[in-house]
């Protein structure tokens, strides 16, 4: 059986501009590596490995200027998700 807890948060001003940030990095990192994956798998029928999307991130940050530092523990969390096994 499952039971889930229904929590609310009341961020001030400057919280809400900084979870904005960090969800706006984190939806665009993710869209970034997925084109990438299908980039290449449409190139060599083998998409990109945890590994090689992790060696994005530095590179990738300095394409998206407006990514605060602290979203890149957010970013590699998202794609570890995405690895992570049903």
């Amino acid at each position: 059986m499952y039971s889930a807890t229904k929590i609310r948060i009341y961020p001030t001003k400057a919280q809400e501009e900084s979870l904005s940030k960090a969800f706006g990095c984190a939806r665009w990192y993710w869209n970034n590596s997925l084109a990438e994956t299908q980039k290449v798998y449409a190139e060599t029928g083998k998409g990109l490995g945890q590994y090689a999307l992790n060696a994005r991130l530095p590179h990738s940050r300095k394409s998206f200027p407006g990514c605060p530092k602290p979203t890149a523990r957010c970013c590699k969390a998202c794609l570890c998700t995405c690895h992570a096994p049903s």
